[in-house]
């Protein structure tokens, strides 16, 4: 059985303006709340626009709230420094990006090794958990070859070890199958939903794409800088495909961008 009783994110009354006195005023966000259980899989969608990149970069504690709070593990991140939460960022949060972000001049190896060689941990573990994984991630043959050396789909593969490698308390991924064509799409959410499911990684993902939402336990929908539309997965995924693709007909203004 899951704990699902500790709340890794909670996120408070979030709003987020851009712009001043004398200049267009945006607001993103407006006074958006959401809670994320240990363990659980949520996906983020919404037409272009409607403040999801907005919310995952406040999440990931890239960008600040205008008012609002973000607390992950119980601890309110509006009240570290910058120099606390770079750390804390390194430490207990991960990351997936649409466009891989491995470091060209590493192999897959080093790649996925980096949060564990920044915190100064043995040799032997770093070795015998990136072999672990990279078996998980079925990756293990390419793991000494250079990221423009490898497909997409193993650059994302590598991309979601170096996210989990270190234990997050939580892993957010920003359209994470947007430069995969649809096959390798389907393999890396099936990695995801496999990390979620037998490591309990805990995982927000921002997606315009239906397929990908599929693979979540819970999907958020997002309309004008507020949540508009919540919806849970139960048995089948096709039925859940369903279910968010009907939900997106509703929102309208199409589902990519921010």
């Amino acid at each position: 059985m899951r704990d699902t009783t500790t709340r890794v994110l909670i996120a408070q009354g979030l709003t987020k303006i851009y712009g001043s006195r004398g200049r267009a005023v945006t607001r993103a966000l407006n006074n958006l709340s959401l809670a994320v259980d240990r363990g659980e899989f949520v996906g983020i969608m919404g037409p272009s626009g409607s403040g999801k990149t907005t919310l995952l970069n406040l999440l990931a504690t890239i960008d600040r709230p205008t008012s609002g709070t973000v607390t992950v593990e119980g601890r309110d991140t509006s009240r570290m420094s910058e120099r606390e939460l770079a750390l804390f960022r390194r430490k207990r949060l991960g990351f997936v990006f649409q466009d891989f972000n491995l470091l060209d001049s590493l192999t897959l190896r080093e790649n996925m090794a980096l949060p564990l060689v920044l915190d100064r941990q043995p040799p032997s573990l770093i070795r015998q958990r990136v072999e672990a994984l990279a078996q998980r991630l079925g990756i293990q043959h390419v793991l000494d070859r250079f990221p423009d050396e490898v497909s997409g789909g193993e650059q994302q593969r590598a991309a979601a070890g170096r996210a989990v490698i270190h234990e997050p308390a939580l892993v957010l991924a920003d359209e994470p199958t947007g430069n995969l064509d649809s096959r390798s799409s389907q393999a890396f959410m099936e990695i995801l939903r496999d990390l979620n499911e037998s490591l309990n990684v805990t995982i927000v993902m921002v997606t315009h794409d239906p397929f990908a939402a599929s693979y979540c336990s819970r999907v958020l929908f997002i309309r004008d800088g507020a949540l508009y539309n919540e919806i849970h997965r139960g048995d089948g995924r096709q039925a859940f495909f369903q279910q968010i693709l009907d939900v997106l007909a509703l929102l309208g203004g199409g589902s990519g961008g921010h």
